[in-house]
């Protein structure tokens, strides 16, 4: 049996709509996922952030203690329970943040430790 002209087109033509879909796919999920692995590298950098936030405030709140210690100073019993508030805070912001149970765990292993530090 001879193929015709026509038919040698039409087949030329659905082999490269074929090919064109199958890349168009493929491009669609790569896409895809950048987007999400763009997503998640975006949450991992704001809980470092925060996390960054979370010392700073931790040595504030020591360096307030220990100066309250030192000089029994209201000012800086009053800093220090901002500071300790704050720190607080951020460890509620970063609870929220935690998607994974290992993830909200860590948090709380990390809350026990800053309670310990800053007592």
């Amino acid at each position: 049996m001879k193929i015709t002209f026509a038919t040698k087109i039409a087949l030329a033509i659905a082999a490269t709509v074929s090919a064109l879909f199958f890349t168009s796919l493929d491009a669609y999920r790569t896409i895809d996922r950048l987007v999400a692995d763009a997503a998640r590298e975006s949450r991992i950098q704001e809980t470092i952030a925060l996390a960054e936030q979370i010392d700073s405030r931790i040595n504030k709140a020591q360096d307030w203690l220990q100066s309250y210690l030192d000089t029994g100073s209201d000012d800086s019993l009053r800093e220090f329970e901002r500071a300790d508030a704050r720190v607080n805070e951020l460890l509620d912001e970063l609870r929220q943040r935690a998607r994974q149970p290992g993830s909200r765990a860590s948090v709380s292993t990390l809350e026990l430790a800053v309670a310990h530090r800053i007592a």
